[in-house]
């Protein structure tokens, strides 16, 4: 029996060591149904200037960081900047929207609202207060100061992260600012399937099981 406890405090040590860490990217959130669909959103950690009007570049920009995270990259979708710009602007968001670390942050059935704090793209909360290009209105309609979305007439339309009503403007700033963008990935349609923690703990209880049951028999 002494064998048995010491080997399930061990399982218990283990297990430990696989459930999901502080700042763990999450890309499958909790309590979906099978065949429901989702987007995720993050705020990016590097940032950039607001002086070009053409959409892309931002685009360009966060499939940047995208490509440079390789949990996101891994997962082949497009990705968008949440923005717009002098030649065009996103679409609002048509699922459910969560963020990296498994938060829902936008409901399909109230877009303009943030509901929780999005995370950055190695699934840390962004908490810092700092200021997001958006080139957006609060109602997904660009921002126009003389000319519409980013790259305008010297100043652009940014949000702050941390508002549930001012995420997407807050004010507008001088297009030379540096700051954060949006990032939103296409729609993504939820198929089940085991989190590497997860595995990890079921194989790590597996073998502490096994390890045990020979114990027992040894010294039976």
């Amino acid at each position: 029996m002494r064998n048995l406890n010491v080997s399930l405090t061990a399982l218990i040590a283990l297990g430990a060591l696989a459930l999901p860490a502080m700042g763990e990217i999450v890309t499958q959130p909790s309590g979906l149904t099978p065949g429901s669909t989702y987007q995720l959103l993050f705020v990016t950690s590097t940032t950039t200037t607001a002086t070009s009007g053409d959409l892309n570049t931002y685009n360009n920009f966060v499939n940047a960081v995208v490509n440079s995270t390789p949990a996101l990259a891994s997962l082949g979708l497009t990705w968008h900047a949440l923005a717009a710009a002098q030649n065009g602007y996103s679409a609002r968001p048509t699922a459910n929207v969560y963020t990296l670390n498994g938060t829902e942050v936008i409901s399909a059935s109230a877009v303009s609202t943030m509901i929780a704090v999005p995370t950055f793209e190695d699934g840390t909360l962004d908490n810092s207060g700092a200021f997001v290009w958006t080139g957006d209105g609060s109602n997904y309609i660009p921002y126009c100061s003389g000319q519409c979305g980013l790259g305008g007439t010297g100043n652009s339309a940014y949000g702050l992260p941390t508002s549930s009503n001012k995420w997407l403007l807050d004010n507008i700033a001088p297009d030379t600012n540096s700051y954060s963008l949006y990032a939103i990935s296409s729609v993504i349609t939820y198929s089940p399937t085991p989190e590497p923690g997860t595995v990890g703990l079921v194989l790590l209880g597996l073998g502490a099981l096994g390890l045990a049951r020979r114990r027992t028999t040894l010294t039976a």
